[in-house]
């Protein structure tokens, strides 16, 4: 967590392996093994900070898609587990609700991303990552989901990583582990519970009344704070021993992928189905190529 522009983004696009430009270096290990594109597929997921849904299609019916795409199964194990995974994020009684948009009532903020996490379930990832997965939503949403995916986090043996730019006191206490940025570097890495201790340590008590997460990011920007302040807490940071080694073998994923004959027969299905239910989009091209072949046609009309 940080305040603007401290790099938060920029770190999650280098762990994700997102080449987006600049320079940069070292490597991302995962149990001790250099994470490659393929091994990332494999084993990681992520979930961007807009959901990417499809409107017309219900809760069942995208992750059943998503199951058809990514996993190698016969068809009944893959309908037991989008069913658990649907109970699993809270989605039950939403089950053959459209996802919505803003011309079809379907579901909530809060629903549609418990839905895109969902979706990156299917998959069973050993490692979550996730960019401010609270955009958007009112505080009790905010905390909602955040107590969801650390009983996921336990439930499931899953590491999650996320971005936070404001939590509340009820989202940060949360958190297992923080790292604290501000104008790209570390002001604080390691247990939430201890990161009040640590700033009072070093001589930034939080004040009354005030909560840990609101202090330190006061404390750390630089655009509202004094720079000097934000350069001695960044340089009383010392960075602990780097933790090493093998946290056990990576999980069997022998069940991904299918073929492309499979996939493509999933897409084209998929398409059907969207269009079928919003015929809207594709009428509006059929009008607008009708009349712009009118027009041409009558330009040409004494040619």
């Amino acid at each position: 967590l940080g305040p603007s522009g401290a790099g938060k983004t920029c770190l999650l696009d280098l762990l994700t392996l997102e080449d987006k430009g600049g320079a940069y270096e070292g490597d991302v290990r995962l149990n001790g093994i250099p994470i490659t594109p393929a091994l990332f597929t494999k084993h990681c997921a992520t979930v961007p900070q807009v959901d990417r849904l499809w409107a017309f299609l219900t809760v069942h019916e995208t992750l059943s898609y998503a199951a058809d795409l990514l996993l190698n199964m016969d068809a009944a194990t893959k309908a037991a587990r989008v069913n658990a995974i649907i109970d699993t994020v809270g989605l039950t009684t939403s089950r053959d609700t459209k996802v919505g948009n803003q011309f079809l009532k379907g579901l909530s903020g809060g629903q549609k991303r418990r839905l895109s996490l969902a979706l990156a379930l299917v998959s069973s990832p050993s490692v979550l990552f996730l960019d401010e997965p609270t955009s958007g939503l009112d505080a009790a949403a905010a905390a909602s989901i955040m107590a969801f995916l650390r009983q996921l986090a336990q439930a499931a043996n899953i590491a999650i990583v996320c971005t936070i730019h404001q939590p509340s006191s009820a989202v940060f206490n949360g958190f297992d582990r923080i790292m604290l940025l501000s104008k790209g570097k570390v002001a604080y890495l390691g247990p939430a519970a201890k990161t009040e201790s640590y700033f009072a340590n070093i001589g930034y008590p939080v004040c009354e009344n005030c909560a840990i997460a609101e202090h330190m990011l006061n404390i750390v920007n630089s655009e509202f704070s004094d720079p000097k302040q934000v350069d001695e807490i960044l340089d009383k940071y010392t960075p602990g021993p780097a933790k090493t080694g093998d946290t056990g073998p990576l999980q069997d994923m022998s069940e991904r992928g299918t073929s492309i004959f499979s996939q493509t027969m999933t897409l084209m299905k998929r398409h059907w189905t969207i269009t079928y239910r919003d015929p809207s989009v594709y009428v509006g091209r059929m009008a607008m190529f009708l009349m712009a072949c009118m027009f041409f046609a009558i330009i040409y009309i004494e040619a």
